[in-house]
């Protein structure tokens, strides 16, 4: 059959039959290299960032961790808060001759996601006494953002002696 066929219709078959060859060793193959190399590279990509992404959440949680101080968002732990707060005041009371005249429960108010814990703290002793409490709460001690301090003063029915009396108002605020 081949010795029948001109010069030409031989070439034009060969040209035909290397195409048909090729697209079988392309399909075959090279197509399925190709893919996997294409893997590889996007997998390569990935492990890469991976490796940089150490240090990336390590600077994220840096950053979060000023946003919360910066707004007063200190970590709560709903359960053992109020006691906290409590055990905190009535050490730095007892050590510095400062009266706790009430400490109610908590309020907890839920908004948007949020809980906002407030602790009313009424404490009676000397004004530098009370400002250092409010500066020990807020700052050294980080139990919760000082919202107000108002400071009063007043007579002690028993003694009737003039106190100074200090009601406090922290806030801690839960995501």
């Amino acid at each position: 059959m081949m010795d029948k066929l001109s010069y030409r219709q031989k070439n034009k078959l060969l040209i035909v039959a290397t195409g048909v060859l090729l697209m079988v060793v392309y399909f075959a193959a090279i197509k399925r290299t190709i893919l996997e190399s294409t893997i590889n590279k996007e997998l390569t990509d990935v492990i890469r960032k991976g490796e940089t992404a150490s240090p990336l959440i390590q600077n994220y949680r840096e950053r979060l961790s000023e946003y919360k101080n910066q707004l007063g968002l200190f970590e709560v732990d709903s359960a053992h808060n109020h006691a906290k707060v409590l055990e905190n005041i009535s050490n730095y009371c007892q050590q510095n001759r400062l009266t706790i005249i009430s400490f109610p429960e908590e309020t907890i108010e839920k908004q948007d996601g949020f809980e906002i814990h407030n602790n009313v703290i009424e404490v009676s002793g000397n004004f530098k006494q009370l400002l250092n409490l409010s500066h020990y709460l807020e700052k050294v001690n980080k139990l919760g953002k000082l919202i107000s301090l108002k400071l009063s003063k007043g007579k002690d029915k028993k003694t009737k002696k003039t106190i100074l009396t200090a009601v406090i108002y922290l806030q801690n605020t839960k995501l």
